[in-house]
């Protein structure tokens, strides 16, 4: 494994919220106790009944006077972002008002699928087809419009409401980024900002993902597009061999950097990135095998991984078993990862759109603090058909590095090796 050394990116302060709680602590029992927040919800026909909801007020930490007004224009995924960045910046000791704010800066992935539902403009709808029962015209529709839409209801569903709220909240004027869609960019914003502190272009980073999925016509559009099924099951079962497919959920996490030199306290050292981007598996918008192998050893090569330098590997399993098939071949076709634990927290925490890379990061991150990795929660039979152990008690933290395995959902693969900075 890669000597770590005083530039080395380190992971100083982790914030996390998902349908198992909110904070980084209330999330360890749970998970110990393979429990999941993965529940039955409403659904019509054509959505998956299966999701995993934060529970309201999303933002329960405090904020300051002369913010409080801007709140009004943060969605709940923007909420969520600004929850868990304060406990990260929180943990780390970060002050609004520490010196040199242009050697900090902030990366944002965030998405909110509760704007998909368009749920402003339903009244108007109901007043132009007299509560559904006659077909619409445009003409009413405009005049219906006119009287029930708030014409700036399109401010809180803007991308960068968040994002301007925390640069003001921290006092961030240094390098940055904010992306948006569904998934996977997350992973490669941790390594923008990694990097940014080895140029020496910044002191400190905060890296946050936000998303939340489980809404109606998200959950619908999940089942159109083949990612998931209707189920008319009471709670969670762990998946057979056909899958109920990507279980949508409401979640943030977010971490702040420093490099190894400049922090007191590292809990864990960034050690290599791989990325690669290639035609979607058949019939699936997720990434092959060979995509995903391309991004895992280059990952392996930047932390210079040898056999025996890891102790777990953490899958984004989708239940989906094509998909999970080509992750577990991926694995395979890499020699230094024969034999290493392959776990998945997605079972618990559902899919949290372009927050889940960093979920299974701060999870990760905090088992190498604490010593032991959570087990794998609902996914372990589909896992277990490719004969890789998957631990469902969990696996011994101070074994070795981590691995840690991001799938998109436009072909694209990455991963990151984490490794203990002590």
């Amino acid at each position: 494994m890669k000597k770590i050394h005083d530039d080395t990116p380190c992971l100083t302060g982790l914030g996390l919220v998902t349908g198992l709680g909110f904070g980084v602590e209330a999330h360890r029992a749970p998970l110990a106790a393979g429990r999941s927040a993965i529940h039955a919800v409403d659904a019509g026909a054509a959505a998956t009944s299966l999701a995993a909801c934060v529970e309201e007020p999303y933002l329960r930490a405090e904020v300051p006077a002369h913010l409080e007004t801007q709140l009004k224009f943060l969605n709940g995924s923007g909420l969520l972002a600004v929850e868990a960045s304060c406990e990260a910046c929180r943990a780390a000791g970060w002050r609004a008002d520490d010196p040199d704010p242009e050697r900090r800066g902030l990366w944002l992935s965030q998405m909110d699928a509760w704007d998909w539902s368009c749920i402003e403009l339903r009244e108007a709808y109901d007043e132009a087809t007299d509560a559904f029962t006659k077909p619409l015209a445009a003409d009413a529709l405009n005049a219906s419009c006119s009287r029930r839409v708030k014409p700036f209801f399109i401010l809180e569903s803007l991308k960068n409401n968040a994002f301007s709220f925390l640069a003001n909240l921290f006092d961030l004027q240094g390098a940055n980024t904010a992306t948006a869609g569904f998934d996977t960019s997350t992973l490669g914003l941790l390594d923008m900002a990694g990097r940014a502190l080895l140029r020496g272009d910044l002191d400190r980073a905060l890296v946050t993902g936000a998303g939340r999925i489980a809404a109606g016509v998200a959950r619908h559009d999940l089942v159109l597009h083949g990612l998931a099924r209707p189920s008319d099951e009471p709670g969670y079962r762990p998946l057979d061999a056909g899958g109920v497919g990507l279980v949508p959920g409401d979640g943030a996490a977010a971490v702040t950097l420093e490099s190894r030199g400049r922090c007191a306290s590292p809990l864990a050292a960034l050690l290599g990135f791989g990325a690669a981007t290639g035609e979607p598996l058949d019939g699936f918008l997720a990434p092959t095998a060979e995509t995903l192998a391309a991004a895992i050893q280059a990952a392996l090569e930047e932390a210079e991984v040898q056999a025996g330098d890891l102790g777990a590997i953490v899958l984004p399993a989708f239940g989906l078993p094509a998909v999970d098939a080509a992750q577990l071949a991926a694995l395979a076709s890499c020699p230094a990862l024969a034999g290493v634990p392959a776990l998945s927290w997605r079972g618990a925490v559902g899919h949290t759109a372009l927050a889940s890379d960093l979920v299974d990061l701060v999870l990760a991150a905090d088992a190498l603090r604490t010593g032991r990795l959570p087990g794998t929660v609902g996914l372990v039979t589909p896992l277990e058909s490719a004969g890789r152990p998957v631990p469902v008690d969990g696996v011994d933290a101070e074994t070795g590095g981590v691995l840690l395995v991001s799938a998109g959902l436009r072909g694209q693969a990455a991963a990151l090796v984490l490794g203990r900075a002590d």
